[in-house]
């Protein structure tokens, strides 16, 4: 489950960077709670192939999470935001990071 988590997170921040094919198979399985072969059956392929594609797409979050780290950079951010009572450090830390 905590894994399940881990693997949204990096999802949410490095999406973009996914096949569409690896986008909608993995929002099937981890956010619609689909079974592999429920999304067998839509994406027409075979159960293998639906976990196939979820193994490389895990594989592929967590690589870009170890060369980029914008996930780690993401929460030492919230982390300070929330530490953080001055108005305009806060407004200096979201001209900076944004929406990250």
């Amino acid at each position: 489950m905590e894994k399940d988590l881990i693997y949204s997170e990096l999802y949410e921040v490095y999406k973009n960077l996914l096949t569409e094919n690896q986008s909608e198979v993995f929002n099937l399985y981890y956010l619609c709670d689909l079974s592999l072969g429920e999304i067998s059956e839509i994406k027409k392929i075979s159960r293998q192939g639906v976990n196939d594609t979820l193994n490389k797409t895990r594989e592929l979050l967590l690589d870009y999470e170890e060369k980029l780290g914008l996930l780690t950079i993401k929460r030492k951010v919230s982390i300070l935001r929330a530490e953080i009572k001055d108005e305009s450090l806060l407004k200096k830390l979201d001209d900076i990071f944004g929406d990250l």
